[in-house]
Parts: C-alpha cells; sequence; structure tokens
C-alpha cells in the first residue's frame, strides 16, 4: 500500500504545478517538471520499496506474491534498485537520459505484470502481490510515464 503514497504524493505536486503553469502556458517547461517528479515519486521511491522488500523481507514479500522464499529475490532486488538509482537521478536530467531509465523501467515493470498475468492462468495465484493492485501498477504506471514523456516531447516540438 506504501506504492499509493508515492502517487499521491505526485498527484499533489502535479496539481500544484498546473495551477502554477497553466497560467503562462509553458507547457514544455510543466511537462519537465511532471515527468522529472513522477519519475522521483511514482518510479524511484516505488522501485526503492521494491529493493528493500526483496532484499531485506524476502519471506514475507514471496508470501505476499503467492512464491515460495528464493534466492532469485536478490537479484528482482538489485534490479529494483538499479530503477531506483535511475529514476532519482532522471529527476533533473535531460531526455535522452530520462528515455534510456524509462526503456530499463518500462521492461522491467511492463515485463513483471505479463509474469504476473501468465503466472494467474498457470498457477492460479491469486494473491494480493500477484493479482492485485501490484498487477494494475506494473502495467498502467510505465504506460502513464510513456505518455507524459510524449506529451513533453510533443510539447517541445511544438513550441520550436
Amino acid at each position: 500500500m506504501p506504492d499509493f503514497l508515492f502517487i499521491l504524493i505526485f498527484i499533489v505536486i502535479a496539481i500544484c504545478y498546473l495551477s502554477r503553469y497553466h497560467k503562462h502556458k509553458d507547457l514544455p517547461r510543466l511537462m519537465n517538471r511532471l515527468v522529472g517528479f513522477y519519475f522521483m515519486w511514482c518510479v524511484g521511491f516505488i522501485a526503492l520499496l521494491g529493493f528493500i522488500c526483496h532484499m531485506f523481507y524476502p519471506a514475507w514479500t514471496a508470501q505476499f506474491i503467492g512464491w515460495p522464499t528464493s534466492p532469485f529475490q536478490r537479484e528482482i532486488a538489485l534490479a529494483n534498485l538499479a530503477v531506483a538509482v535511475g529514476a532519482f537521478f532522471a529527476f533533473g536530467q535531460n531526455r535522452g537520459y530520462r528515455w534510456g531509465v524509462f526503456i530499463g523501467y518500462f521492461v522491467f515493470y511492463f515485463g513483471a505484470g505479463i509474469n504476473h498475468i501468465v503466472d494467474i492462468f498457470q498457477s492460479s495465484d491469486h494473491s494480493t502481490g500477484n493479482a492485485g493492485y501490484v498487477l494494475y501498477l506494473d502495467l498502467i504506471m510505465p504506460v502513464v510515464l510513456l505518455i507524459l514523456m510524449l506529451i513533453h516531447q510533443k510539447s517541445i516540438k511544438k513550441k520550436t
């Protein structure tokens, strides 16, 4: 559930920025900030939480997902840490850097979402960590970031 806290914080920040910048019609600047904050809050902190859960609470995390505890959880933890570090750095970086981080994030998280769906059908695993909100976050959040990044890209092209 802490995942939703980070998403809520992002939404509050987004509303603050929208109210500030909509008057100035500075869409490229607004989108740059929103994408940066999305990377930090919705990607970085959630990936950091994934790292902490898989690395330091592997038994609880495996039970939450409906899987047996496995040494591979350390590898999942480190993959989450890599995404988190990249996302935190993406906050203040240029679009090229952000696209690089996004690709890794999208492949890892969207792929995990697909894997959860496969697990639901193959193993009938309907636990909260496999078929609940985690599944939806894994699939929806990368797509939302893609949309934000494309809007940002388009706003820059319109301005020039």
